[in-house]
């Protein structure tokens, strides 16, 4: 078949069809996060941190304070982060030499019992009420004292740092959310309130600025350039209230169930003489019922009724809250057990992988948040002072700033026979120092062998018998060993007369 060139020509300038349906479609967005259908007409895209905070953190701290303290799974999921990160107080080692160590830690330890500046705790529950703050209002400001030539701390409500105030400073600096930086982005100062703004003490609530180094400010960031904190209630605030609400409606109709009562009806409305006449009210002149109490009697007058709603029986009210209790621990990273305190399910793998998981989230937070923002400065602004007044020498300062570990609490052992036999087997196979066993257990190596070293000097000396198998074999083996040469000693000897 061919085809003249007016007939190619005519082809080449024909219209080209308008595509199908199905042909448009495949040009058509395929992510369905991004669509606008429907299902999701109310789905609102999340703007940038600091403009989000800067128009709701207040209200988020408000509400996130109101559940911490009104329900009783919030609290928990709290607590259980304070005990968790920080316990019974995060305690810092010295690495430098043994005598530099030793006085480092009788000052931290002397230093320690009065840090706080309201007297109220010593350093280590500083530690713990910053961390409880930073958890509710997203964030722990710690401002730096010196009272009486002394170093103190006050722990400041976020409410002291206004959220509002972001403006060009008079420096050329720029201010935001309370926060001055510099050209290069640089923390410089903090514009704090004089006091609180919303006691209503009638004190002065005009802002000063206080240098950036006087101020430790603690926050987990959750994006680049985020000055502010977040609550970190924020993700399961609602399942909070909402599991609140489905308790207390259960716990209504359950009411409701238990009211039996009995209800008498006289044959003539006047024998309602003989009924109690109560307050004299309008419901009991008329002789209306409105409040009830179980296993009471009550008269009707002829002709009057009472009916009841059906209430519902006992639905899926229970598992619908433990789901959402589940769904609240996931969002705050915490084992669900934690929240309801109901191990009736729960086995020795189920709570081990449980608090496996939520070790190694505590353990990301500690050394990449809490360690960075809040334990090494309290220690380098602890050793720069003691360093000026004299009790430290000044030459050596930054290296005894730098040569220090966090030794936090040690994690209670779900079944303490096997996860000691598991700690003795990796340091037997080399798989762990004992010193790294130690540490993990929240004590420092070196004072750990001082004391065994005493314990067993002591033992000897007033003749007990403490100690263990192994190390009885050990010490009855180094005997044996000791009386080998003197024994094979003798024959030699008597050879050599012979």
């Amino acid at each position: 078949m061919t085809f003249s060139f007016d007939q190619l020509l005519g082809l080449l300038k024909r219209p080209a069809k308008p595509q199908t349906r199905p042909a448009r479609r495949l040009h058509a967005r395929r992510f369905d996060g991004a669509g606008t259908g429907h299902r999701a007409r109310d789905w609102l895209p999340q703007g940038p941190m600091n403009s989000e905070l800067a128009a709701q953190k207040v209200r988020l701290d408000g509400r996130a304070k109101n559940l911490v303290y009104n329900v009783g799974y919030a609290a928990a999921g709290v607590q259980a982060w304070v005990t968790g990160a920080v316990g019974t107080g995060v305690m810092p080692r010295s690495q430098a030499r043994r005598q530099e160590a030793g006085t480092l830690h009788r000052l931290w330890h002397s230093w320690g019992r009065e840090a706080d500046a309201d007297g109220l705790c010593n350093v280590y529950g500083l530690q713990a009420l910053a961390l409880r703050q930073m958890i509710i209002s997203g964030e722990a400001i710690l401002l730096r004292l010196l009272l009486n030539g002394r170093l103190r701390y006050r722990l400041l409500d976020p409410a002291f740092l206004p959220m509002d105030l972001s403006r060009l400073s008079r420096n050329g600096n720029n201010i935001i959310q309370g926060v001055e930086f510099n050209a290069a982005g640089e923390r410089v100062a903090y514009h704090l309130h004089k006091s609180h703004p919303a006691e209503g003490l009638g004190l002065p609530i005009d802002t000063t600025r206080v240098q950036a180094e006087d101020v430790i400010h603690c926050f987990r960031p959750l994006e680049a350039g985020q000055v502010r904190g977040l609550s970190w209630l924020t993700p399961v605030m609602a399942k909070l209230r909402q599991v609140e609400e489905l308790e207390d409606a259960e716990l209504m109709r359950k009411k409701i169930q238990a009211l039996f009562a009995g209800f008498l009806t006289t044959p003539d409305y006047e024998d309602r003489d003989n009924v109690d006449e109560g307050d004299g009210s309008e419901e009991e002149e008329l002789g209306i019922v409105d409040y009830m109490e179980p296993g009471t009697l009550y008269k009707l007058a002829t002709g009057e009724e009472i009916s009841f709603p059906n209430v519902p029986a006992d639905g899926a009210q229970g598992t619908l809250a433990l789901h959402i209790i589940r769904a609240i621990a996931a969002g705050l990273g915490v084992p669900a057990h934690l929240l309801h305190r109901d191990l009736s399910q729960a086995n020795y793998s189920s709570l081990r992988a449980d608090l496996v998981d939520f070790r190694r989230l505590v353990e990301e937070f500690q050394w990449n948040c809490l360690v960075p923002q809040l334990l090494q400065p309290l220690w380098r602004n602890f050793v720069m002072h003691h360093a000026m007044s004299g009790a430290l020498p000044a030459a050596d300062s930054e290296r005894l700033v730098e040569d220090v570990e966090w030794r936090f609490p040690r994690w209670p052992w779900v079944d303490p026979l096997k996860d000691l036999q598991a700690e003795v087997l990796a340091i037997q196979h080399g798989l762990k120092s004992r010193a790294q066993v130690v540490a993990e257990l929240g004590f420092d190596v070196e004072d750990q062998d001082m004391e065994i070293t005493r314990d067993r000097e002591r033992e000897e000396r007033l003749g007990l018998g403490f100690g263990s198998p192994a190390l009885k074999m050990s010490q009855a083996a180094e005997g044996a060993a000791d009386e080998e040469p003197s024994a094979s000693a003798a024959p030699a000897d008597n050879d050599k007369a012979s």
